[in-house]
């Protein structure tokens, strides 16, 4: 959604049923939807009964706490990707939020890596009818999971599952404080290279963490691609989170 400038979210996870979906990885799938707008957004939201409850767009974003969560990655981000959120940031003190630093607890600098852990290794199971039955169809990287390339024990994969559901009550505690979290949504504008898909670093834990994340086109890239930032919050809180964020996109993406 950021690489093509639309609207997109990514509920709950289990929000959604995944029936009729390909699974890789049981923990971490999760049914999202893209849109020309939050209110588009919204429309699939009431249709899916997200939250049990019609979202309800905000009357502005006065008063409205939003947490800058620049994430363990920050450094990673490229300067088009920081100056989004950044501005962001200005526009919405700018027309009366109150906009403060969220600087998350140390362990959440390892939540990508046990995202990436957890991915791959539930993807072993995933990856093994199609291994057995069309081997020679199957691209490497799934051939690499099914034979555990990356020697991903039972013992690291209960680990990686723990110390993620450790961190999903915290994250919700924090995220609780604010509106809505903000933070990138990708590391930059798209890759010139229709080879890959982009590194996904700035999902990768909200992902583990199984909250619902809102991506809001907002800024364009040195080669004139899109870039977007992404508001996160609670667990459940999928509903109240498109009534901001359709309050939020009203402000930061009025002049982009």
């Amino acid at each position: 959604a950021s690489f093509c400038g639309i609207y997109a979210i990514k509920p709950t996870h289990g929000t959604l049923n995944r029936e009729g979906a390909k699974i890789y990885s049981n923990t971490l799938d999760t049914i999202g939807w893209f849109g020309r707008s939050v209110a588009d957004l919204g429309l699939l939201s009431d249709v899916f009964n997200i939250d049990r409850k019609r979202w309800t767009a905000r009357r502005g974003v006065q008063r409205m706490k939003i947490g800058l969560c620049r994430t363990p990655y920050w450094s990673e981000a490229k300067p088009e990707s920081k100056r989004a959120v950044e501005r962001a940031a200005a526009l919405l003190a700018e027309a009366g939020a109150r906009v403060s630093i969220v600087r998350l607890p140390a362990a959440f600098n390892k939540m990508n890596a046990m995202q990436a852990l957890i991915m791959r290794g539930e993807g072993r199971a995933a990856f093994l009818p199609e291994y057995r039955a069309h081997f020679e169809l199957l691209h490497q990287e799934f051939r690499d999971r099914v034979e555990d390339r990356d020697r991903i024990t039972p013992q690291k994969l209960a680990d990686a599952l723990d110390y993620a559901a450790r961190l999903r009550p915290e994250i919700d505690a924090i995220a609780r404080k604010y509106d809505a979290l903000l933070s990138p949504s990708a590391i930059g504008e798209a890759p010139k290279s229709l080879t890959t898909t982009g590194d996904p670093m700035f999902q990768r834990m909200w992902t583990a963490l199984h909250v619902p994340t809102i991506n809001i086109p907002n800024a364009k890239g040195p080669a004139g691609l899109p870039i977007g930032v992404s508001l996160i919050g609670p667990r459940y809180s999928d509903a109240a989170l498109l009534g901001v964020a359709d309050a939020v996109a009203k402000v930061i993406c009025a002049e982009a």
